[in-house]
């Protein structure tokens, strides 16, 4: 609770037994009373000059405290306090409440035609915005959120009433979608973080319900929109708990939807690995951006991207390690790209995903923050694993001309790639003390150490092979460092 301005009280040993005994209920309430009791005794006081400052005091309490202190807002003497300002007030609401929520529990009851319940139910939500906005006043947070969810009952309870009363169809898709939308457009004009947790909720269980159905949802296409709404409402907000739902959201949507068109066969499994890889890469950059802008949860977005594309690329690897497919690669058909149905879809995706990551990278480039051998190498370096899988038949066919075979010598250039990145990951994680940059990379390492093993030790040679991999990112490692940003943006490094 924000500190009590302090006022001068000169109305004797009357006035502070009276603020003793306000103060000893313990309640916000009391110190808000408490509070307009002093400001009232200090326009009392003030010269005859006060008309603009007691405005000023009406506004800023207003703003503090959530009520007006009393008096017009133009410096007129002082009155009582509104409805919605007194105890008295949030009891004669919440009495209404209970009164509309019985009369609409007896209408649902009792009730053979659908117009009484629809208006019973209209009603209960109107009282229940009641109930949520005089909490709002008074900080009754409980009774706010208890306002606000059993006005979004009610109202879907009264949509249901009429879809099933005169046989109109609804779609549980669209109306979990529409939820969403609407709450996150709340969650905007009242400012209420509540409406997001909601908004997420019910994309959640628009993902669950495409996941039952094994089905894309006709309204696929709405996702970006309401997602970028969540994410950009919850950061403007600082809301923790809402963004971290918001997150699970869009993580949880997009597997299902590559889960569903992998068990359908319109990608492979390696096309929907290759597509994490890249959303992960290209998300990595998202959370760098909000890093540089200092916005909440941009470490964490960062360490999200990374762990997703470090986790594809370990399983994009194995792949390429085996000289004898093994499970599940063996139960899996290598066909060509051209024999899945989205293959177009799945080309143009990968393409904006690498543009994506280019344009992120020139916008850190504008604020000296990255370097173009940098942003050339991470685009090329995500190009490579998506191009390997695209053009598999390929790789196969130029390897058999000359004599050599991709497998295991592509994975161990991967493997290269990632244990150099994993290594930098661990320096920058001494370098900022930073805990889980230390934990992910020793992850990355141990996964990375696992994979390679038996490949390095059952032929020798291909430590060359390994080796390579690993200077080409280093080299690439060290041409960054010596193109690094200017001293004036050494602090981004060090608070990102």
């Amino acid at each position: 609770m924000n500190a009590m301005p302090h006022i001068a009280n000169d109305n004797g040993p009357a006035r502070a037994g009276h603020e003793n005994h306000v103060l000893s209920h313990g309640d916000s309430i009391g110190h808000r009373m408490l509070a307009r009791d002093r400001a009232i005794a200090y326009e009392a006081r003030s010269p005859a000059p006060a008309a603009n400052h007691s405005a000023h005091i009406h506004r800023n309490y207003k703003r503090r405290y959530g009520f007006y202190t009393g008096g017009s807002n133009n410096g007129g003497s002082s009155g009582g306090t509104g409805l919605f300002d007194l105890p008295t007030g949030f009891f004669l609401i919440f009495g209404l409440w209970l009164a509309a929520l019985a009369g609409a529990f007896v209408y649902l009851q009792h009730a053979s035609e659908p117009e009484p319940r629809i208006l019973s139910f209209v009603g209960f939500g109107w009282a229940s915005l009641l109930l949520a906005y005089i909490s709002k006043c008074q900080g009754r947070d409980f009774f706010r959120d208890l306002g606000f969810s059993t006005a979004l009952v009610s109202f879907g309870a009264a949509i249901f009433v009429v879809t099933t009363s005169y046989n109109i169809p609804l779609n549980p898709s669209f109306l979990l979608v529409g939820t969403a939308f609407v709450t996150v457009l709340l969650a905007n004009l009242l400012k209420e973080r509540y409406f997001l947790t909601v908004s997420a909720l019910a994309g959640l269980a628009w993902t669950g319900l495409s996941l039952s159905e094994m089905h894309i949802s006709q309204l696929y296409w709405t996702f970006p929109a309401l997602w970028a709404m969540q994410m950009f409402l919850c950061t403007e907000f600082r809301a923790k708990l809402p963004l971290a739902l918001s997150t699970l959201f869009g993580v949880v949507w997009c597997l299902t939807q590559l889960f569903i068109l992998t068990a359908d066969a319109k990608i492979s499994v390696l096309m929907a690995i290759c597509t994490v890889f890249t959303l992960g890469v290209g998300y990595s950059r998202v959370g760098k951006s909000m890093q540089d802008n200092q916005v909440i949860s941009g470490l964490f977005q960062t360490h999200l991207g990374w762990m997703a594309a470090a986790v594809s690329a370990l399983l994009l690897q194995d792949y390429w390690l085996m000289d004898t497919p093994h499970m599940p690669w063996s139960a899996l058909p290598i066909l060509p790209l051209n024999a899945y149905p989205f293959m177009i879809q799945w080309g143009v995706f990968i393409a904006l995903s690498l543009l994506m990551i280019g344009a992120y990278g020139l916008l850190r480039f504008r604020g000296q923050r990255q370097s173009l051998i940098g942003i050339l190498s991470l685009v090329g370096f995500s190009a490579f694993l998506p191009a390997s899988i695209a053009f598999h038949p390929q790789f196969i066919d130029i390897a058999a001309h000359y004599g050599v075979s991709p497998a295991p010598s592509v994975g161990l250039l991967i493997g290269g790639a990632i244990t150099a990145l994993a290594l930098g990951m661990m320096l920058n994680g001494l370098r900022r003390q930073s805990p889980a940059l230390l934990f992910l990379s020793l992850l990355i390492l141990s996964a990375e150490a696992i994979l390679v093993m038996d490949s390095l030790y059952q032929a020798p040679n291909n430590i060359a092979i390994f080796g390579f991999g690993v200077a080409v990112i280093a080299l690439t490692a060290g041409l960054y460092a010596q193109h690094a940003p200017s001293s004036l943006h050494k602090w981004v490094q060090n608070n990102a």
